[in-house]
């Protein structure tokens, strides 16, 4: 399953790799456009709330995966997600988590560079452990530095016991 596909750059990857391919994001425009370019290789689309991960089942998925969406939600916003997350995961099943770092910028993600949240790799982490999942790795990726941004951002990789 994938979180915020965009306009689909990745999805068309991941949809050659996954058996069954679920994508959802809280824009209708992106999930009309990836259904387009994807068509039939994608088994649902679904345009969800901005934190929920309606239309999924419990217990259904081997995988989630999201890059580039996290690094602009806001903590609570991503706090619903790992509790999502958690309840569409297998046991066993994982998830690849793109997300930002960046520290003291503004509580109004616009004003931060390249619109970041407010997030750290350990805030990331008390979120994941909260909702009784176990940190696989954390991997910083650097970037060009923009204005108050430190040009890193951070893939978390977790897993459901």
């Amino acid at each position: 399953m994938e979180i915020g596909p965009g306009l689909g750059r990745i999805t068309q990857f991941l949809s050659i790799l996954a058996s069954e391919l679920i994508v959802i994001d809280l824009n209708s425009y992106c999930i009309q456009k990836t259904k387009e370019k994807l068509g039939h290789h994608v088994l649902a689309y679904f345009v969800n709330d901005g934190k929920s991960l309606v239309g999924v089942r419990d217990n259904s998925q081997d995988l989630v995966f999201s890059y580039d969406s996290f690094v602009h939600m806001h903590a609570n916003v991503t706090e619903e997600y790992i509790k999502e997350i958690y309840r569409v995961l297998k046991p066993g099943g994982h998830a690849f988590i793109h997300h930002s770092w960046i520290y003291g910028g503004s509580e109004n993600s616009f004003n931060n560079s390249a619109g970041r949240a407010n997030m750290s790799p350990e805030q990331f982490k008390e979120i994941v452990l909260s909702n009784n999942m176990k940190i696989v790795s954390q991997t910083p990726i650097k970037f060009k530095p923009l204005n108050n941004w430190n040009g890193i951002d951070c893939i978390t990789f977790f897993k459901k016991n």
